[in-house]
């Protein structure tokens, strides 16, 4: 079910990040991530690359550490992995297939959180109650999730998606590696606009 493909995906992005983590230090740089990008094609296919990943990097990096935590790059992932950018910055992804359905699976139920508007716009953010609700399906356990979101902002941006990471990490992973910091850890995030189709 969708719970078992978010979990995989998420297995393989811890995977994935402890393969970039070069020097150890549990974060990602701009440096690590671009070092290990698969840079063939034309020069106009790397500049794209190039510019799609850094600003999704700037983005995602939501404390401004110019570093990306585990979460971070989960959202990172999510974020990259609809244009196929995700799997050319990661050629050696330790698990392509379960990332690519599992953050598609996860986009699937995060979108019927943003419900398109009659105009064609969503909404710069949906009410955590509609989040929770369109995240059910993805986890065994409801209340994990619903404890792991309690300290989320009542408005959930599409940006501001690191705490639902924490959440669905803690309540699909609770006895993985960084399990423990998504029950410590929370991040305030301001909604901004969702970035268009």
């Amino acid at each position: 079910g969708a719970g078992a493909r978010v979990a995989a995906a998420l297995k393989a992005v811890e995977e994935d990040f402890r393969q970039l983590d070069a020097n150890g230090n549990g974060s990602v740089s701009t440096s690590e991530l671009m070092q290990n990008a698969d840079w063939a094609g034309s020069k106009s296919e790397k500049v794209e690359l190039a510019t799609r990943a850094m600003a999704v990097f700037h983005e995602v990096d939501v404390d401004q550490s110019k570093e990306l935590d585990f979460f971070e790059f989960c959202y990172l992932a999510f974020r990259l992995c609809s244009g196929g950018s995700y799997f050319r910055l990661l050629p050696s992804s330790s698990d392509p297939p379960a990332v690519k359905h599992g953050m598609c699976q996860l986009a699937v139920l995060v979108r019927q959180a943003f419900p398109v508007n009659p105009d064609g716009s969503r909404p710069s953010a949906a009410p955590l109650a509609e989040l929770k609700l369109a995240l059910c399906p993805a986890v065994l356990a409801p209340e994990a999730l619903e404890e792991g979101l309690s300290d989320a902002a009542p408005d959930v941006s599409e940006y501001g998606m690191v705490p639902v990471f924490k959440a669905l990490y803690r309540a699909l992973r609770p006895d993985a590696a960084f399990a423990s910091e998504a029950r410590s850890a929370h991040v305030e995030v301001p909604p901004e606009e969702l970035p268009p189709e």
